[in-house]
């Protein structure tokens, strides 16, 4: 917060790729955050999405390891389909 109100730029978000290990329906025209957490299988780390996505879940976050983004001219998604993850440790450092 110091280095906002010292006019500083805020330093983008890392994001990382993973494999998405499920399959979600989506409209182009929006970026959605999806919580996820990941394992590793014999071919890398897989983003696995939290079963419920309600805002008012919040065991979804406790249980979760960072958040998948979907761009908005993303449509619906395929499981094993490349997305990016960015890690709950880079967003609160």
């Amino acid at each position: 917060m110091i280095l906002k109100l010292a006019g500083a730029a805020p330093a983008p978000l890392g994001r990382f790729p993973v494999r998405a290990g499920f399959a979600y329906r989506k409209k182009p025209g929006r970026r959605d955050y999806l919580r996820a957490r990941l394992e590793r299988d014999p071919d890398g780390l897989v983003a696995l999405k939290y079963p419920h996505d309600g805002s008012a879940i919040l065991s979804s976050i406790v249980q979760s390891d960072g958040l998948v983004v979907l761009d908005e001219c993303q449509g619906d998604l395929a499981a094993g389909s490349i997305v990016d993850f960015i890690p709950f440790a880079e967003a609160l450092s």
